[in-house]
């Protein structure tokens, strides 16, 4: 056996803790069996039951009593374990040498200092029962360093553990003392270690809305009176009033508690108004003199909050009470200024381009996938539109409709496209109005328009207006704009019964707001087209290519015959953004944290595509920023496998031509372009490049809902298949 040094161990799980970037944690469904099953066997443990949310989980005690964890908690429990593994050994170290009674006053020495008789005495006792110098060094370096111990309840009490951990993982002490015992059950159940998988939704990944801006203060007092204005005006002051708790009833105060969090004489509470008097302590007037109005009293708000301190209205206490209430808001503070933001969750990985091409041999699933991404929402079939693409389509009017003259009177004939647009911005845009689009509802599903057979026809005719519409999206500071894809000019051609047609006639504030603005690119918009690449079918130019993501179908989502039956892999459920473009404020990644490593990356790939036609520009890298910021990698073996997706994705798509055109010039000299390419990338791309390495794929769980971090470098893979081809055909694309 060899001793944990502690105190380096103890420092290892703060930093591990800390750096990982705060997101929402997703448990696989393998481990909740697990646990459960753990829960039902030892029910000397304390716990009864279990229930699980999609970040969260109801545990109630034997006792009755009912524990909400995050899955975050079982993360640092989980990291804990092995910590706890450690405190146990020594903690049977040292009663051993408690016990013996040549040793007992040696032991306790220990943290106040041993003469040098007591620590020899100590040291034989190592020797004597196989334990070496290094594991005396462990041990007496946990023993004397009272930090690394945590301090709290004595090593001879059966809870001895709970104040060394809870420090280890820098909690609060009262609170979150049930990740220690989750710890605990970590290291007595290597089941529940070995089925522990989490997956962690960043912001961004997860799919967290940028958010929007409710309001914003620089007064304190005036600040938290605005809020709960703010919570009575939606309707949702439950969550708050109910955490009241009454102080004093001949003063009628009240304070605010929620876990840990205490609030003292937050409200003054009566029946009746009172007089400016009655607000009154001392010499100052202690509350605001308007009053809220909750079931049938008059809550009084004080008025003396401070920033920061030990004061009982403290506004930095309100702010995690608050955001522990409200997971759809959140309060933060910036350079005095206090701001409430609304921030929904959209469920799924948010990818940073509304616009894929699915590539690849008939009958792999490609219509099928986009059909299970919408269904993936339990919304019925009202987010999914399939649209099977005509070979003799070549202007737009034959996705979004045309103006008829037949029979005397212009008409406009839509299309069930246009529909599907009008039913998106139904969904997103409850608020739209003549004045403007209004605050989004960003818990609206993803509507998925799938164009079947995408490019029988010319894509770059029949669909020329999304492309150059697609462009003009944009989200700043929580608002979105767009040019419209049907300009205002058709929705005034007289005679034109457009507003019946497209079912508007009950939703006449948004009519208004199309009548202005003209119908654009709702936000919650995701087009798959699906690509055969045959004598039947149209290439794409480097536009369409630029403003979409390609997919090789069959090397991001293959098909495994072997596991046709059972076991297959699933993709992950994906979603829009609302980012659009990334700036220092929103750019956010713990392994590229000011986005430097991705610049250099593809300022590398850059070079050898210079002064070619595949030259990227600044489109590339601000869609590059969008993918690492979309899936928050928290490691560099991570953030490279965001590099190759991307390469997949946007990069390599838009290389072909035969051995003249895949030739470049680099100081005076000839070579192949591809092999050029390879060469860099085996540097930026070190850890995952080999054959040997391995990485984690970003749009596919394993079917219990765990992370597959076994795949090969996709890039690496594809351009050896288009050097072949290109030395086999003279000729090569990326396109199977």
């Amino acid at each position: 056996m060899a001793l944990i040094d502690l105190p380096q161990k103890f420092s290892q799980i703060k930093v591990a803790t800390e750096q990982v970037k705060f997101s929402d944690v997703r448990l696989s469904e393998e481990f909740k069996s697990v646990y459960q099953k753990y829960v039902s066997d030892n029910p000397a443990n304390g716990y009864s039951e279990v229930e699980w949310a999609d970040c969260s989980a109801k545990i109630i005690t034997s006792t009755g009593k009912v524990i909400y964890l995050t899955n975050y908690w079982f993360y640092i429990a989980s990291e804990l374990a092995s910590y706890l593994d450690g405190l146990n050994e020594q903690k049977e170290i040292f009663k051993s040498i408690f016990t013996n009674e040549d040793l007992q006053q040696a032991a306790i020495s220990l943290r106040s200092g041993m003469s040098a008789d007591q620590e020899l005495k100590i040291k034989n006792y190592f020797s004597d029962n196989a334990l070496t110098d290094n594991d005396y060094d462990c041990f007496y370096k946990f023993v004397s360093d009272y930090k690394s111990w945590g301090g709290g309840k004595t090593i001879d009490r059966n809870d001895y553990y709970v104040s060394p951990l809870l420090q280890a993982g820098n909690l609060l002490a009262e609170t979150q003392s049930a990740v220690a015992e989750i710890a605990k059950q970590f290291s007595q159940d290597e089941s529940l270690r070995d089925a522990f998988e989490p997956l962690f939704i960043s912001s961004s990944a997860s799919g967290v809305a940028s958010s929007s801006e409710v309001l914003s203060e620089d007064s304190r007092g005036q600040f938290v009176y605005d809020l709960i204005d703010y919570l009575l005006t939606k309707n949702i002051e439950d969550r708050l009033f109910t955490c009241l708790i009454e102080k004093s009833s001949e003063h009628g105060s009240y304070n605010l508690e929620n876990k840990e969090y205490r609030l003292t004489s937050f409200f003054k509470v009566s029946e009746t108004l009172l007089d400016d008097d009655d607000l009154v302590r001392g010499d100052k007037v202690r509350f605001f003199s308007k009053p809220f109005n909750y079931l049938s009293k008059y809550y009084y708000l004080s008025n003396q909050w401070t920033d920061g301190t030990e004061s009982r209205l403290d506004i930095q206490t309100l702010i995690p009470l608050f955001n522990s209430l409200y997971s759809e808001y959140q309060i933060s503070s910036d350079n005095g200024r206090y701001i409430l933001r609304y921030i929904p969750l959209i469920k799924g990985v948010s990818i940073p381009k509304p616009f894929i091409l699915l590539a690849g041999i008939s009958g792999t699933g490609k219509t099928r996938f986009v059909r299970e991404q919408a269904a993936a929402h339990n919304v019925g079939d009202n987010n999914f539109c399939l649209v099977p693409v005509r070979p003799d389509w070549h202007e737009p009017s034959d996705l979004l409709g045309y103006i008829s003259r037949i029979g005397g009177k212009p008409e406009y004939v839509s299309t069930k496209v246009l529909q599907f647009v009008i039913d998106a911005w139904k969904s997103i845009a409850p608020h739209a109005n003549s004045g403007g689009v209004g605050e989004f509802d960003l818990e609206s599903v993803p509507y998925w328009l799938c164009l079947d057979e995408m490019n029988l026809a010319p894509v770059e005719q029949y669909f020329s207006d999304y492309l150059s519409v697609l462009e003009s999206r944009k989200f700043s500071d929580g608002v979105y704009t767009c040019d419209p894809l049907l300009d205002k000019s058709v929705l005034e051609t007289e005679g034109a019964n457009i507003q019946k047609d497209l079912k508007l006639n009950a939703h006449q504030d948004l009519w208004d707001f199309f009548c202005i603005n003209g119908i654009s690119l709702p936000p919650n918009v995701i087009v798959a087209g699906t690509v055969n690449m045959d004598e039947t079918t149209h290439g794409f130019s480097r536009k369409v290519i630029d403003r979409a993501l390609s997919i090789d179908f069959g090397e991001f989502f293959p098909n495994d015959y072997g596991k046709f039956f059972k076991g297959q892999d699933v993709p992950k459920t994906l979603t829009y953004s609302t980012e659009t473009h990334v700036n220092e404020d929103t750019f956010g990644c713990v392994a590229d944290s000011d986005g430097s490593q991705t610049v250099a990356f593809l300022e590398d790939i850059n070079s050898v595509l210079r002064d070619t036609p595949f030259e990227l520009a600044y489109r590339a890298l601000n869609e590059l920023l969008l993918y690492v910021n979309s899936f928050g990698p928290d490691s560099n073996e991570k953030l490279q496998a965001v590099w190759d997706d991307f390469l997949m994705t946007k990069v390599l798509p838009r290389i072909d031509g035969d051995d003249d055109k895949l030739r470049i010039i680099v100081d005076g000299k000839s070579f192949k372009l591809l092999e050029k390419l390879e060469t860099v990338l085996s540097k930026q791309l070190e850890l995952i490049w080999n054959e040997d390495k391995k990485r984690v794929d970003l749009l596919r769980d394993d079917e219990n809902g765990a992370e597959i971090s076994d795949i090969s470098c996709r890039s690496r893979k594809k351009i050896k298949w288009m050097r072949n081809r290109l030395e086999i055909n003279t000729f090569t694309s990326y396109w199977p």
